[in-house]
């Protein structure tokens, strides 16, 4: 269950957003959300799986706040960063 995912890496470069889990078994939901303009700029749902990759390029823009919400099963993780 989701007890057992535990998130290991969050990687920003190059405008790739790098998410790795590990024994992880339920689907995963993930949001990037713009927080000046609250758009959803980002939304997909993965199956089971130890690493994702969020292609954000031409997505992010300089000066901005974001948010990241990964939703797996019940729990809801989520944190803020700034490009």
């Amino acid at each position: 269950g989701s007890e057992m995912c535990k998130e290991t890496d969050l990687d920003l470069s190059n405008e790739l957003l790098l998410l790795n889990f590990e024994n992880c078994s339920d689907d995963t939901f993930i949001s990037v959300t713009n927080l000046s303009t609250n758009e959803v700029i980002y939304s997909e749902l993965y199956g089971v799986s130890d690493n994702i990759v969020l292609n954000m390029a031409g997505l992010l823009e300089g000066e901005e706040n974001y948010r990241l919400e990964i939703t797996i099963g019940e729990v809801i993780l989520y944190g803020d960063f700034t490009i």
